[in-house]
Protein backbone atom coordinates (compact mmCIF):
# COMPACT_ATOMS: atom_id res chain seq x y z
CA UNK A 1 0.00 0.00 0.00
CA UNK A 2 1.35 3.43 -0.85
CA UNK A 3 0.56 6.76 0.70
CA UNK A 4 -1.23 7.68 -2.52
CA UNK A 5 -4.03 5.41 -1.34
CA UNK A 6 -4.67 7.76 1.59
CA UNK A 7 -6.77 10.20 -0.43
CA UNK A 8 -9.71 8.99 -2.49
CA UNK A 9 -9.93 10.09 -6.13
CA UNK A 10 -10.76 13.79 -6.27
CA UNK A 11 -9.80 14.42 -2.65
CA UNK A 12 -7.00 16.93 -2.20
CA UNK A 13 -6.28 16.19 1.46
CA UNK A 14 -2.72 15.10 2.09
CA UNK A 15 -0.66 13.89 5.00
CA UNK A 16 1.73 16.78 5.59
CA UNK A 17 5.20 16.41 7.11
CA UNK A 18 6.36 19.89 8.14
CA UNK A 19 9.86 20.63 9.45
CA UNK A 20 9.82 23.30 12.13
CA UNK A 21 13.49 24.14 12.41
CA UNK A 22 15.00 25.93 15.38
CA UNK A 23 16.60 25.12 18.71
CA UNK A 24 14.56 21.91 18.88
CA UNK A 25 13.72 20.85 15.31
CA UNK A 26 10.41 19.02 14.97
CA UNK A 27 8.84 17.24 12.03
CA UNK A 28 5.12 17.71 12.58
CA UNK A 29 2.97 15.13 10.77
CA UNK A 30 -0.67 16.07 10.25
CA UNK A 31 -2.88 13.12 9.31
CA UNK A 32 -6.09 14.51 7.79
CA UNK A 33 -8.33 11.46 8.13
CA UNK A 34 -8.61 7.84 9.27
CA UNK A 35 -7.49 6.56 5.87
CA UNK A 36 -4.21 8.48 6.18
CA UNK A 37 -3.66 6.83 9.57
CA UNK A 38 -4.32 3.39 8.08
CA UNK A 39 -1.90 4.04 5.24
CA UNK A 40 0.89 5.30 7.52
CA UNK A 41 0.44 2.28 9.79
CA UNK A 42 0.62 -0.04 6.77
CA UNK A 43 3.71 1.80 5.54
CA UNK A 44 5.47 1.27 8.90
CA UNK A 45 4.48 -2.41 8.97
CA UNK A 46 5.70 -2.79 5.38
CA UNK A 47 9.05 -1.27 6.32
CA UNK A 48 9.39 -3.93 9.03
CA UNK A 49 9.59 -6.63 6.35
CA UNK A 50 11.07 -4.85 3.33
CA UNK A 51 14.65 -3.92 2.63
CA UNK A 52 13.55 -1.27 0.14
CA UNK A 53 13.76 2.29 1.53
CA UNK A 54 10.76 4.59 1.13
CA UNK A 55 11.30 8.17 -0.04
CA UNK A 56 8.37 10.13 1.35
CA UNK A 57 9.08 12.99 -1.08
CA UNK A 58 8.13 10.62 -3.92
CA UNK A 59 4.90 9.37 -2.35
CA UNK A 60 1.65 10.77 -3.76
CA UNK A 61 -0.70 11.77 -0.98
CA UNK A 62 2.18 13.18 1.05
CA UNK A 63 3.49 16.70 1.20
CA UNK A 64 6.86 17.67 2.71
CA UNK A 65 7.30 21.25 3.92
CA UNK A 66 10.60 22.77 5.00
CA UNK A 67 12.64 19.74 3.89
CA UNK A 68 13.46 18.20 0.54
CA UNK A 69 13.45 14.55 1.53
CA UNK A 70 12.72 12.11 4.31
CA UNK A 71 13.80 8.53 3.62
CA UNK A 72 12.45 5.68 5.77
CA UNK A 73 14.83 2.73 6.05
CA UNK A 74 14.88 -0.71 7.68
CA UNK A 75 18.03 -1.06 9.77
CA UNK A 76 20.09 -4.13 9.09
CA UNK A 77 20.18 -6.48 12.03
CA UNK A 78 23.68 -6.64 13.46
CA UNK A 79 25.63 -9.83 12.96
CA UNK A 80 26.85 -11.63 16.03
CA UNK A 81 25.62 -11.85 19.57
CA UNK A 82 23.87 -9.03 21.47
CA UNK A 83 26.83 -8.89 23.85
CA UNK A 84 29.24 -8.35 20.95
CA UNK A 85 26.96 -5.65 19.52
CA UNK A 86 26.93 -3.79 22.88
CA UNK A 87 30.74 -3.81 22.87
CA UNK A 88 30.83 -2.50 19.29
CA UNK A 89 28.32 0.24 20.19
CA UNK A 90 30.74 1.48 22.87
CA UNK A 91 33.21 2.33 20.11
CA UNK A 92 30.77 4.38 18.03
CA UNK A 93 32.07 7.80 18.99
CA UNK A 94 30.58 9.77 16.10
CA UNK A 95 26.91 9.11 16.78
CA UNK A 96 24.62 7.92 19.54
CA UNK A 97 23.60 4.29 18.85
CA UNK A 98 20.08 5.24 19.98
CA UNK A 99 19.80 7.84 17.20
CA UNK A 100 17.30 6.92 14.48
CA UNK A 101 16.60 10.18 12.66
CA UNK A 102 19.62 11.80 11.02
CA UNK A 103 19.85 15.11 9.23
CA UNK A 104 22.02 14.68 6.13
CA UNK A 105 24.95 17.14 6.05
CA UNK A 106 23.09 20.19 7.47
CA UNK A 107 20.75 19.99 4.48
CA UNK A 108 16.94 19.84 4.53
CA UNK A 109 17.20 16.05 4.02
CA UNK A 110 16.54 13.41 6.67
CA UNK A 111 16.99 9.64 6.97
CA UNK A 112 14.87 7.72 9.52
CA UNK A 113 16.23 4.24 10.23
CA UNK A 114 14.58 1.69 12.54
CA UNK A 115 14.74 -2.03 13.15
CA UNK A 116 11.75 -4.18 12.21
CA UNK A 117 10.65 -4.20 15.85
CA UNK A 118 10.88 -0.39 16.04
CA UNK A 119 8.82 0.09 12.85
CA UNK A 120 6.16 -2.22 14.31
CA UNK A 121 6.23 -0.22 17.56
CA UNK A 122 5.71 3.03 15.59
CA UNK A 123 2.74 1.40 13.84
CA UNK A 124 1.25 0.44 17.21
CA UNK A 125 1.51 4.05 18.41
CA UNK A 126 -1.01 4.98 15.70
CA UNK A 127 -3.69 2.59 17.07
CA UNK A 128 -5.53 5.20 19.21
CA UNK A 129 -6.11 7.26 16.06
CA UNK A 130 -7.77 4.27 14.41
CA UNK A 131 -10.19 4.26 17.36
CA UNK A 132 -10.97 7.86 16.34
CA UNK A 133 -9.21 9.35 19.36
CA UNK A 134 -7.62 12.71 18.66
CA UNK A 135 -4.15 13.49 19.91
CA UNK A 136 -0.52 13.12 19.03
CA UNK A 137 2.33 10.64 19.36
CA UNK A 138 6.09 11.18 19.41
CA UNK A 139 7.91 8.70 17.18
CA UNK A 140 11.53 9.76 17.82
CA UNK A 141 13.49 10.87 20.88
CA UNK A 142 14.01 14.55 21.60
CA UNK A 143 17.61 15.24 22.53
CA UNK A 144 18.83 12.08 20.81
CA UNK A 145 17.54 12.33 17.25
CA UNK A 146 18.28 15.25 14.93
CA UNK A 147 14.58 16.15 15.03
CA UNK A 148 11.50 15.06 16.93
CA UNK A 149 8.76 13.45 14.83
CA UNK A 150 5.29 14.24 16.18
CA UNK A 151 2.23 12.70 14.50
CA UNK A 152 -1.08 14.48 15.06
CA UNK A 153 -4.63 13.36 14.35
CA UNK A 154 -7.71 15.61 14.73
CA UNK A 155 -5.94 18.07 17.02
CA UNK A 156 -6.74 21.75 16.76
CA UNK A 157 -3.45 23.63 17.07
CA UNK A 158 -1.97 26.99 16.46
CA UNK A 159 0.61 26.37 13.73
CA UNK A 160 2.24 29.81 13.78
Amino acid sequence: MSISDAAPQGDTSKATWTLRDGDRPTIFVQLPDRRAVEVLKALFLGLAVSERPIALSEQPGTELKGMTSLDLVLAKEPAGSPALQRILDLFRFTEDPRKHLLRVDDSPKYRWTCTAEEWRASAELLEPFLEDRSGHQYLTDEGVDDALIEVSYHEVRNTT
